[in-house]
């Protein structure tokens, strides 16, 4: 290291962030170290209620289920950020969303301010965040501190959440489910005393800090995710097979009796652990039907489907769009693509094939939040028309339906001709010569239309079968599964 660029040497108990020689010529470190000191001088464990210090309380269990020495320091001592690189002191105003909630974002800071998530400061911390409010579909609101600016100095964590394709592993026909969500999930773990004065924030002309892992932190779901894997472990190594994606955890068992006997040893162990559970979400007592991660899981008929909620919140938006239309900004095109998008789990590649135009426009886009300016608007007219028309209809996907296939069909194509064999339906052979024309064209495009010419022609043999089709081309199989950014393959792939 450069001699510009040495390291102060300091205590080490406050040794959680460097900074350069740079940064101490502007004062920065001498700033940074008063503020550490007093949040460590700072004692809230008395009036601390609920969830703040809930894990720590229960450290024993985590040291009993054997928690690596990371969680075990994560829950006594708060999580340490891991920065890159240190900004200098750096203050935001609130996002126009925290302005217009005013009266929410009053409630919301007393309750935090009550059970110890945040703590009012008789300075200005080091990094002031803007506040920013969300409010969901149907009405509820929380509050976000926007840590955007933050994050850019945060080293970025790679991690693999469980989702709905794991869940499928465990799901069978007519087997029991329950569920749990977490009460405040993030707040279950505390940022150590060094470091709360990045998570500052200012409202009415007063400063806050957060004591605990805050919304908008880019390394919140890695660190609590890795720090749940231990429960889960623990879980795993007694029978109890749950999927976990962050703080919505979901069992399946064959029968009523397993899931009962697996149900009542997770809650016990969540409460022993610490952890708030939120049990106005969460069904311990196994059923057949049930919602997980907006899909609706039913053993009865083994299948999985979008919750009613999320259809008609995407008809609305459909009907809201299509009635302005063709009057409406990227922005809103992009929420009901999204929207559309998400249903992949049960509606399948059709979600990717019928909103490529949709995605044309808007990455076509000057701004968000201006008029788009449609080239193709018919196109996107179609495929608007379409989900609304047809997303009820799509809604269902029945695991017991499928097969093995009753046809295998081979096809290949080369810059002369393309030809296809059929097996299990007369062994039936397809063959055409190329034009001058054609066998200029790309292998994909070639590929392509070898797929399309067999199937016109094998058509009638095919139909009600499931058939099982194999070409040598990767990119066929992409396109015919998502669809293509070139026109003249999206139109083979519909």
């Amino acid at each position: 290291m450069s001699q510009g660029h040495q390291i102060n040497r300091v205590n080490d108990k406050y040794f959680y962030t460097t900074f350069l020689d740079e940064s101490n010529f502007y004062g920065q470190f001498e700033l940074f170290l008063s503020h550490a000191k007093y949040f460590d001088n700072i004692d809230i464990s008395s009036s601390a209620k609920g969830v703040k210090y809930s894990l720590r309380k229960h450290i024993q269990f985590w040291k009993h289920i054997g928690a690596n020495e990371f969680v075990i320091n994560t829950i006594k001592h708060g999580y340490v950020i891991p920065f890159l690189q240190t900004s200098t002191s750096m203050s935001f105003k609130n996002n126009k969303s925290a302005n217009v909630h005013s009266k929410f974002v009053n409630e919301a800071i007393s309750e935090l301010l009550n059970i110890g998530c945040v703590i009012e400061t008789p300075f200005q911390p080091f990094f002031v965040n803007p506040l920013s409010v969300t409010v969901q579909s149907s009405g509820k609101k929380s509050l976000i501190l926007d840590l955007s600016e933050l994050n850019v100095f945060i080293k970025k964590e790679r991690i693999k959440f469980e989702h709905w394709k794991v869940a499928l592993n465990y799901f069978t026909n007519d087997c029991c489910q329950f569920k749990f969500d977490l009460k405040s999930e993030y707040f279950h773990y505390g940022v150590c005393t060094k470091q709360q004065t990045y998570l500052g924030f200012c409202w009415n002309n007063k400063f806050y800090c957060f004591t605990v892992l805050a919304f908008g932190l880019s390394s919140a779901p890695y660190l609590f995710t890795k720090c749940l894997r231990p429960i889960v472990k623990y879980w795993r190594e007694n029978g109890v097979d749950i999927v976990l994606y962050l703080d919505d955890g979901l069992k399946m068992g064959k029968n009523k009796q397993e899931a009962s006997e697996c149900s009542s040893f997770v809650k016990t162990s969540l409460l022993e652990a610490g952890f708030l559970i939120n049990m106005d979400k969460s069904i311990f007592e196994p059923v057949q039907c049930l919602e997980w991660l907006g899909l609706v899981w039913d053993s009865t008929d083994f299948s999985i489907s979008i919750s009613d909620r999320r259809i008609d919140n995407t008809i609305t938006s459909l009907v809201d769009i299509l009635n302005n239309f063709p009057n409406f900004t990227a922005r809103k095109l992009a929420q009901v693509t999204g929207k559309v998008i998400s249903m992949c789990p049960v509606m399948g590649n059709i979600t990717s094939l019928m909103t490529r135009y949709l995605h044309w426009a808007i990455e076509h886009r000057v701004k968000w939040d201006l008029k788009l300016i449609l080239e193709c608007p018919d196109c996107v007219f179609n495929e608007l028309t379409f989900w609304l028309n047809n997303i009820k209809r799509l809604n269902r996907k029945h695991l017991a339906g499928y097969s093995f296939p009753h046809a295998l069909v081979y096809s290949d194509a080369s810059n002369v001709a393309a030809s296809a064999y059929s097996i299990d339906i007369d062994s039936n052979i397809f063959h055409q010569m190329w034009t001058l024309q054609e066998s200029l064209k790309s292998s994909t495009w070639r590929e392509l239309q070898a797929i399309l010419l067999a199937l016109m022609s094998f058509k009638n043999r095919l139909r009600n079968k499931c058939v099982k089709w194999h070409t040598d081309n990767n990119n066929c199989v992409s396109i015919v599964q998502k669809g293509s950014a070139k026109s003249t393959f999206a139109r083979d792939s519909y």
